[in-house]
């Protein structure tokens, strides 16, 4: 039996739903409240310049793939990936029966159970918080995510770091953060290397296109070619 497989929006993160093309052929000259018999309407309904909640599939699917822009790695490990391999299981297992009644069956329900989905990303990560996680405290439900800690002290993040910094101050911070590393002076004094040489190279560039403009100015009041006319 030829079936074919959609996949609403992001496929990382979607399920391949089975059609079988004989129930494709037959919906293709019914109207939409005798082709949801067929198919589910969920697949039928929806356009991309109107939500619609609870009433179509790509709109779920589309929801949960924007969602995970929050924290991808937490929401697919949690939540999304799991509930993918579960769907697609089954999903696979009608494709190869044939069974219409059942694809469709499967279409109505993974559409819902991605409008759950949706509705659990939004009230999990509220306010960039991860809210009612396994066995959470009840007293305390929302935990955080942070930062490396390597990452925050190389930036120089510290109780005073809502206040305006230099670049010279970031560096004496992050050498003086961490007395016990070994390797902290060598690293400190890179990025003072770095600074140095960066001076240096944006000086020269300076310097040399200030020298051009003058040369090129006075070679026009003396009518003679200079060094910056030959070589530009």
């Amino acid at each position: 039996t030829a079936v074919a497989l959609l996949a609403p929006d992001d496929p990382a993160t979607t399920v391949f739903a089975p059609f079988f093309c004989k129930t494709l052929k037959e919906a293709a000259d019914m109207p939409l409240n005798e082709t949801s018999k067929l198919y589910a309407k969920f697949y039928q309904e929806g356009r991309r310049d109107q939500f619609g909640y609870r009433e179509s599939a790509w709109w779920a699917f589309d929801g949960v793939a924007n969602l995970l822009n929050w924290n991808y790695a937490n929401m697919t490990g949690e939540f999304v990936n799991p509930a993918v391999e579960y769907w697609q299981a089954k999903m696979l297992a009608v494709a190869r029966s044939g069974d219409a009644t059942a694809a469709l069956d499967l279409q109505n329900r993974v559409s819902e159970a991605w409008w759950d989905l949706y509705d659990k990303l939004w009230t999990t990560y509220n306010d960039g918080y991860f809210y009612f996680y396994p066995g959470h405290n009840p007293a305390k439900p929302a935990a955080t995510f942070g930062y490396p800690a390597d990452w925050l002290r190389d930036i120089g993040f510290d109780k005073d770091f809502w206040k305006v910094q230099t670049v010279k101050g970031q560096i004496a911070k992050a050498c003086n953060a961490e007395k016990h590393d070994d390797h902290e002076p060598v690293r400190c004094a890179k990025r003072e290397l770095y600074l140095v040489l960066g001076g240096l190279v944006v000086g020269l560039a300076l310097g040399g296109s200030a020298g051009v403009v003058v040369g090129r100015r006075q070679s026009r009041r003396t009518g003679q070619s200079g060094l910056g006319d030959r070589l530009l």
